[in-house]
């Protein structure tokens, strides 16, 4: 390997320590109560049961929603990870997703500081945070999948993100067609084209779903959700908003700049399939900061937009939107309970008393 591509990747990497290291200051977990065992609490809730899974992929008597997320659990399993070392699975995916991201914006515009402000707006959205806000909460690879979908030159690499994520969460298929859209919006290409059958290799999930009584959006598990929790949502429509914003918040200014600057019709498309996306995020699970990640793929293509379209103010746009990240409150919004996320001074303070 050459000297020059030798000081690409170890950029491509530090661009995801630094930005996974400024984060985790600014938006720290909640270590106070990730350090003790509590199940009452959303940051165990789901750890407690993806670690069951861990010890039996294919065990039944767990809640319904995580039944179908059979990846990770197997891998785990296969590899006989012991205790909570499975946790670690989401802080590796953060690790791949964000030095996968660099190497994308690199290709698209060769500027050190345009990609590492990219990197770290992307890691201050719910796609980068709730990687270390929640215990055995995997989506990280889904919204990989997302980003290969929509800006992968590989094949090979768009079918196997296709035939893989699902496994990890069905919120992948929530957000496919997004994912294509900003494909096509972003190399100008027709929406239906050659490469649309690779997204054919989500059909094993399909059909497997079905065979097992349901399909992959609205089989048992998601109308059980429905028939329980619709009280809730209604209750809590008013905190979408809200959640949306958290989930976001800078990242919002360069996904609407991906629309903005695209021509008729393909601005339409985008903003239609973009909300009709987190539409259906509010009737598939009530963590809805947490599933509004889906739509990251948007700022992504926006600062594509921007570094196209203003090459000499792109790295200080970029740089600027990524310090913004870090500086704006955000929270965690599940049901109607809105869970802030506090800096590490803050957490570590709160535990020394």
């Amino acid at each position: 390997m050459s000297n020059s591509n030798t000081n690409i990747w170890f950029y491509i990497f530090f661009c995801a320590i630094a930005s996974i290291g400024a984060v985790l200051t600014f938006h720290s977990p909640s270590l106070d109560i990730m350090l003790k065992y509590k199940l009452d609490t959303f940051q165990w809730f789901r750890g407690h049961t993806f670690l069951q899974q861990c010890q039996d992929p294919l065990r039944t008597d767990i809640e319904t929603a995580m039944r179908w997320r059979l990846l990770p659990p197997f891998i785990a399993h296969a590899f006989r990870l012991p205790g909570y070392s499975p946790f670690a699975m989401p802080w590796l995916g953060l690790i791949v997703t964000l030095s996968y991201l660099s190497k994308v914006m690199l290709l698209r515009f060769h500027n050190i500081y345009f990609v590492f402000g990219a990197v770290l707006l992307y890691a201050t959205t719910s796609a980068g945070l709730m990687s270390f806000q929640w215990f055995g909460i995997n989506d990280i690879w889904v919204w990989l999948g997302h980003l290969i979908v929509a800006f992968s030159g590989s094949r090979v690499a768009i079918f196997s993100a296709c035939l893989l994520a699902p496994w990890v969460d069905e919120r992948f298929l929530i957000g496919l067609p997004l994912a294509w859209i900003v494909r096509a919006c972003e190399r100008g290409d027709s929406v239906v084209n050659k490469t649309l059958l690779l997204l054919l290799a989500v059909m094993p999930y399909a059909l497997i779903r079905l065979a097992a009584g349901g399909d992959p959006l609205t089989g048992e598990i998601e109308r059980k959700f429905l028939r329980e929790n619709w009280p809730l949502i209604i209750k809590t429509a008013a905190l979408v908003p809200f959640a949306w914003w958290t989930a976001l918040r800078a990242a919002w200014f360069p996904a609407l700049y991906a629309v903005y600057a695209l021509p008729y019709p393909r601005d339409a498309l985008l903003a239609i399939t973009a909300l009709a996306t987190a539409f259906v995020t509010i009737f598939t699970a009530l963590d809805f900061s947490r599933s509004a990640a889906v739509l990251a793929p948007m700022p992504v293509l926006g600062l594509i937009a921007i570094a196209r379209n203003h090459k000499h103010l792109a790295p200080r746009i970029s740089l600027f939107l990524g310090a913004l990240g870090l500086l704006l409150p955000t929270a965690v919004v599940v049901g109607d309970t809105i869970e802030p996320i506090e800096n590490i001074v803050t957490v570590l303070s709160r535990i020394s008393k």
